[in-house]
């Protein structure tokens, strides 16, 4: 993994958000996905005084792409992240997977049933307020 500090990591988080939110396509949401994992590990260093994401000591919470590990450790209320990780079926088949693999389902163009799409996308968009709020 390439080591981030938090201005890299907040300028991400922004920056992906800008353009994610000039659409409603997968593309998009992944770019809000990856967008929200940087402004999490950017509130991450922040709140436990590290520099770069090389010093993170959780070697899980360093190179994982968990948004919900990332809420879990930094105490997002209830009524914002929820009580536990979003899931979301897939349009070709039901499987049912959990938020962290939402990259890579959108990164390789497999499209999710439309009613958990909009629920991520509004989950999604939750937890990007807190983070802008908290960085």
């Amino acid at each position: 993994m390439i080591p981030a500090g938090c201005p890299e990591l907040r300028k991400a988080f922004f920056n992906h958000h800008c353009v994610s939110n000039t659409g409603n396509k997968d593309s998009h949401r992944l770019l809000l996905f990856y967008g929200l994992e940087c402004g999490l590990k950017a509130a991450y260093l922040r709140r436990n005084g590290i520099n770069n994401t090389n010093q993170i000591s959780n070697k899980e919470l360093q190179s994982s792409h968990d948004l919900f590990l990332f809420i879990k450790e930094l105490k997002l209320p209830a009524q914002t992240a929820g009580a536990s990780p979003p899931s979301f079926r897939l349009r070709r088949d039901g499987t049912a997977l959990l938020i962290e693999k939402a990259h890579e389902v959108w990164r390789y163009g497999i499209v999710i049933k439309e009613d958990d799409a909009q629920e991520l996308d509004k989950w999604m968009h939750d937890i990007h307020a807190w983070v802008k709020e908290n960085l």
